[in-house]
């Protein structure tokens, strides 16, 4: 069955359609897949030491803080049904990381 761009068909319908998932699952994945990556990473690399840096001295701005790659990644996780204090262990593990970033969350 063919769509047709007069047609009203919600996204979620088509993506259903189709088998793909939608752009958030896709982000969450990808997210997860490369804190993974970059937890498996040797120390002197430089995207481990960034990932893991915190900042000595600074002032935010007034208002809402930006979120960092840090909160997004933790949001993840939570979303995933990934526990946050210990998924240090789980990314050690490719293999059993990648299986807990594709799996779907419980609705």
């Amino acid at each position: 069955m063919s769509v047709e761009w007069y047609d009203k068909i919600t996204n979620e319908t088509i993506l259903r359609r189709s088998n793909m998932a939608c752009t958030a699952d896709i982000l969450i994945v990808r997210n997860l897949r490369w804190l993974g990556h970059v937890h498996r990473m040797d120390n002197d690399r430089l995207p481990q030491q960034l990932v893991y840096s915190q900042l000595k001295d600074g002032k935010r701005n007034q208002g809402r803080p930006r979120l960092r790659f840090k909160d997004v990644a933790k949001r993840n996780m939570k979303w995933r049904d990934i526990n946050t204090s210990s998924w240090q262990t789980l990314a050690r593990n490719r293999v059993a990381w990648r299986t807990a970033t594709k799996s779907k969350p419980k609705p």
